[in-house]
């Protein structure tokens, strides 16, 4: 008898809801308080309907079953279930839908089975697939990606992030796409970014227009411009590099001021600073420290060049190695074994 008791009851709830949707709603025990079944506008406690339709304002439990309609001042405060996607202009509190949540504001939790949207989000947002966000703060979880205009805080993508404006940790399973980036940023495959400021690991590589602090890419780093670190699996190519760079085959760019290393070489218009290589380094002007197995510049060279060949077009500096070339010394002078030297 009480199980049919039990089921009797469930029936009966079901029916309210059903029944109420459609023609108001029934609140016990008094308007507004309690607990309601149907669509009322405005509840503070339990709420339980079938379709929210031009809802105001819920405290409290609101549970509803199916897509809402149109609710566009709806005020969500406490905890929001709903069995396929709840949605509100304001979220305050927990919003949890089997299919998706959707809403102007979240200031909360929010848990979607495939999505979640919102205008501006501060909290937490949690996804199966993916969450779109115009503005976000706090921590944004997407099981397969994360779209966002701005968001601060922390940002995690199972396959990748889009993202205009981040600040703060951005994590993406294959990569990363940004137009301006402050902070940490990690990229399965890569990062690339109009504007890069902070420390940035891509699996392949990490490239941008504006890079500042640290970047790290598996196969290479490419930027515009680069200010601070950079190491390449491969190498790093810049316009302009502004401290030390490092890769695998070599560094190049136009204008290089820093410590430079590369396994090949490097190469660029002017370098400033150390450069050293197993093999080739080139530039039309240098000023600092190159070595390698050649040393070449061919306009000026300021400094010393350390390899088994060196040359100069004009030298103003010592040159030490196997054959030194300085053209703008008077015969015999062009060419001295061991060391060669201009004023």
């Amino acid at each position: 008898m009480r199980v049919v008791r039990i089921i009797a009851a469930g029936l009966a709830i079901v029916f309210l809801t059903i029944s109420s949707a459609m023609a108001g709603a029934i609140t016990l025990p008094i308007s507004e308080y309690g607990i309601s079944f149907g669509n009322s506008p405005r509840h503070t406690g339990l709420r339980i309907n079938l379709i929210d339709d031009w809802v105001d304002r819920v405290n409290g439990v609101n549970i509803t079953l199916w897509n809402p309609r149109d609710n566009p001042g709806f005020v969500m405060n406490g905890l929001a279930v709903g069995l396929v996607a709840p949605a509100a202009s304001g979220n305050y509190g927990i919003a949890i839908g089997a299919g998706a949540v959707a809403s102007g504001e979240i200031y909360g939790v929010a848990l979607g089975g495939f999505a979640v949207s919102a205008d501006r989000m501060h909290g937490i947002a949690i996804t199966g697939f993916g969450a779109s966000l115009d503005d976000g703060w706090g921590v944004a979880i997407g099981g397969l990606g994360l779209a966002s205009d701005r968001f601060t805080g922390l940002a995690i993508g199972g396959l990748g992030a889009g993202l205009d404006n981040m600040t703060g940790v951005a994590l993406g399973g294959l990569g990363l796409g940004c137009d301006r980036f402050t902070g940490i940023g990690l990229g399965g495959l890569g990062i690339g970014a109009d504007d890069l400021d902070g420390i940035f690991v891509g699996g392949l590589g990490v490239g941008g227009d504006n890079l500042t602090g640290a970047a790290i890419g598996g196969l290479g780093v490419g930027a515009d411009k680069i200010k601070g670190l950079a190491i390449g699996g491969l190498g790093v190519g810049a316009d302009n590099i502004d401290g030390l760079a490092a890769g695998g085959l070599g560094v190049g760019g136009d204008d290089l001021k820093g410590v430079f290393l590369g396994g090949i070489g490097i190469g660029a218009d002017e370098i400033q600073g150390a450069a050293i290589s197993l093999g080739y380094n080139r530039s039309e002007i240098f000023k600092g420290l190159s070595i390698a197995s050649w040393n070449r510049a061919d306009d000026h060279f300021y400094g010393v060049q350390i390899g088994l060949f060196n040359s100069a077009r004009h030298l103003h500096g010592l040159q030490i190695g196997v054959l030194n070339v300085a053209r703008n010394n008077p015969p015999p002078f062009k060419y001295l074994p061991l060391f060669n030297y201009h004023k």
